[in-house]
């Protein structure tokens, strides 16, 4: 049985590839949300990232309203709408924007350095072109 330390998984090519799927859900959580007329997740009154993210920032009395409005979602492209304006309003999408940002050139020098080489570099660049 092999066995490696988290430094060592953090800098290894698993770890950049468990951390680029990572990415790519967030991605997903903030796409389904934000540019899809009807949201599957908030269809479905599922905590994504954004949606921990701004509850994280409500008050008790704020959260029970978000709650009740998030579980009308299911039925109500209306009150998809007010929780799209509750998240935009709470400042998750900069928030979030500069983390996965931040996250995607780590993932980005990570690979450089592993690679060693600019063509590995720039084949990274490509599998995350779609980030921008």
């Amino acid at each position: 049985y092999f066995q490696i330390s988290r430094a060592d998984f953090h800098e290894s090519w698993d770890g950049i590839i468990t951390e680029l799927g990572v990415v790519s859900q967030l991605y997903n959580d903030f796409h389904d949300i934000f540019n899809a007329s009807w949201s599957v997740d908030l269809g479905n009154a599922i905590y994504t990232y954004p949606i921990i993210c701004a509850y994280h920032k409500m008050s008790n009395d704020a959260r029970c309203d978000f709650e009740l409005e998030l579980q009308r979602t299911k039925n109500s492209l209306e009150s998809q709408q007010v929780i799209r304006n509750k998240l935009k309003a709470s400042g998750v999408l900069k928030s979030s924007y500069l983390f996965v940002s931040l996250l995607v050139l780590d993932l980005k020098r990570r690979a450089a350095r592993l690679a060693q080489t600019k063509e590995a570099a720039t084949l990274f660049d490509k599998i995350v072109q779609w980030h921008s």
